[in-house]
């Protein structure tokens, strides 16, 4: 009897000090460049500047503390905490009342891929503690989840007109494509979302893009300056794309609205009425493939004239460039009827507005 109290005795003892020699431990750490949450859970460090949010995946039933450049209080969330840390932040400490503090070196827990956390952005912090493993949180998400996930992003995309809502949109339709439990028979309705949200992620960015150097020039060179109605321009044509393409969807007619608007305040943009109306004068629209040419398609120039067949001598004048996807949309200047794409011989004729003209080159 005494033999067996001492044996138990033993094992308790072994027990409780591989406990005490136990930590927690970092499972993984990561960049998140699908979860906008930094963004749209926005919080801003003393100087005004956008924090970095790290998720903090953790099960424990005791309470644990961060330190380091946290800025505000760490939300407890279910199984998780989030902690908004200034831009530039290496590390985060750890703490728990039970084990030695973790100090994670982001460089060091992402095997040297991320030197610092960056503003606006979400990473993935997952924390193993000896008493639970964390594992039973790190469930792979089900193909179903993914595409519902998904097709609701495109069922509200007419409630949004930000290029980083459709960034998100691509990469949970990428995902739910390439899922081992996708049908094959429904491949052909996802890839037709998909270039749909590939679309309006394009156009949105290039619309943001174009702004705010449009924003630059303003700041450095004046409003009046050709360079700001120039991006401005480009800002209202990508707008215009999204609108023509999804005539229904609220958000990119409102973006088409107000970019025409801020078009139109520009000294240069009493001319572009006629654009915005787009039935003043004749346009054309359509796609591009490439059979002989050697060109790629965003080499393509597309040119306005006044003939058919126009010589060396003739009058052109470049009114747009093919893009890489092959779209293109062109408005003709007064006094020109047909467009000429580079390296062709004959031209088209454009009389109406509004003209869908699909080519082969």
């Amino acid at each position: 009897m005494k033999k067996l109290v001492l044996l138990l005795f033993t094992i308790c003892c072994t027990a409780l000090f591989a406990q005490e020699q136990e930590s927690m431990k970092v499972v993984s750490f990561k960049q998140d460049l699908y979860d906008l949450s930094a963004r749209t859970n926005r919080v801003e460090d003393i100087n005004g500047d956008p924090c970095a949010l790290v998720k903090i995946q953790v099960l424990t039933e005791d309470k644990i503390t961060f330190k380091g450049l946290v800025v505000g209080d760490v939300q407890k969330r279910v199984n998780e905490y989030w902690a908004y840390l200034a831009h530039g932040a290496k590390k985060i400490e750890v703490s728990h009342p039970r084990f030695e503090t973790l100090v994670v070196f982001f460089s060091e827990a992402s095997g040297g891929s991320i030197k610092m956390v960056d503003s606006l952005s979400t990473y993935k912090l997952v924390i193993s503690v000896p008493e639970t493993e964390v594992d039973t949180v790190l469930v792979e998400e089900t193909f179903a989840s993914k595409l519902e996930e998904a097709r609701k992003m495109y069922q509200e995309a007419g409630q949004h007109s930000d290029s980083e809502y459709f960034r998100k949109a691509v990469g949970l339709y990428d995902a739910a494509m390439k899922h081992s439990e996708c049908p094959s028979d429904m491949l052909q309705t996802l890839q037709k979302e998909y270039d749909d949200v590939r679309f309006m992620r394009k156009y949105t960015y290039i619309y943001e893009k174009t702004n705010r150097i449009a924003a630059e020039h303003e700041r450095n060179l004046g409003y009046a300056h050709d360079s700001v109605y120039h991006y401005l321009t480009l800002a209202y044509k990508s707008a215009l794309k999204l609108n023509k393409k999804f005539p229904a969807m609220a958000s990119f007619g409102q973006l088409t609205s107000a970019a025409q608007a801020q078009l139109g305040k520009h000294p240069l943009g009493q001319v572009t009425k006629a654009q915005a109306v787009n039935v003043e004068r004749p346009s054309a629209y359509g796609k591009v493939t490439i059979d002989k040419s050697v060109l790629p398609l965003n080499a393509i120039c597309i040119y306005a004239c006044k003939k058919a067949k126009p010589s060396a001598k003739d009058e052109k004048k470049m009114i747009g460039k093919v893009d890489s996807d092959g779209t293109y949309q062109v408005i003709l200047p007064d006094g020109f009827s047909y467009i000429l794409f580079e390296g062709e011989k004959q031209a088209y004729l454009v009389e109406q507005p509004n003209t869908q003209l699909n080519v082969v080159l």
